[in-house]
């Protein structure tokens, strides 16, 4: 039941609620695309330092908006949206779609920032690339699975499939997206390298 939700709630959330994250871009910028549109693709570097720009704002704008996800006060949006998600304890990847809408609205506004920021300096198909590469992030966290070939585990103090898997069976703590590097500035996750001290470790 919980996987056939997550499946009609995923096609809810992007046909519908995305727009709503789309629709106060394009008023800023006057009701035009902000990203260059062309047929001459961006070169590597120019792609993957724009996508390097991305991560970075929207892993801590994630931290930020799922943080306050699961405080009670003063509005309890735990109760009202986060925790549908929380009906998953261990995940498998269709989890990381199985959200309230109220949440995918204020967690798309960190993947929407990052595009914001540079405009007309990435090109659109940077910016499909980028939502791509989040999508797949998602999936990829919520697995259940430790892959060594995963491509987002090459990056330094990244959260792994194990990292978010412990969010997710004790409901508390590493609320990172990409990296754990704002659950360390913050103390959110020492829980975790308590009872993985070893792991912890070697993977970071």
């Amino acid at each position: 039941m919980l996987k056939k939700r997550a499946f009609k709630q995923m096609l809810f959330n992007y046909l519908i609620v995305s727009q709503f994250n789309v629709l106060p871009v394009l008023y800023y910028y006057n009701w035009e695309i902000p990203w260059a549109w062309g047929p001459v693709v961006p070169d590597i570097y120019e792609i993957g330092s724009q996508l390097i720009i991305c991560f970075i704002v929207e892993d801590f704008m994630f931290y930020c908006s799922h943080r306050t996800l699961h405080m009670k006060k003063p509005f309890n949006l735990y109760a009202y949206a986060h925790k549908q998600h929380h009906e998953h304890i261990h995940s498998v990847s269709i989890t990381g779609e199985d959200v309230h809408w109220v949440e995918f609205y204020l967690t798309n506004i960190g993947i929407f920032a990052g595009p914001m920021l540079l405009g007309s300096k990435m090109h659109y198909w940077t910016f499909s690339v980028w939502g791509l590469a989040r999508m797949i992030q998602a999936q990829d966290a919520h697995c259940g699975y430790e892959f060594p070939w995963s491509f987002f585990g090459l990056f330094p103090l990244s959260a792994n499939a194990t990292y978010h898997e412990f969010h997710h069976t004790n409901n508390c703590g590493n609320y990172s997206s990409f990296c754990t590097i704002w659950d360390t500035v913050f103390d959110t996750s020492l829980n975790y390298y308590e009872k993985f001290p070893d792991f912890t470790q070697e993977s970071n």
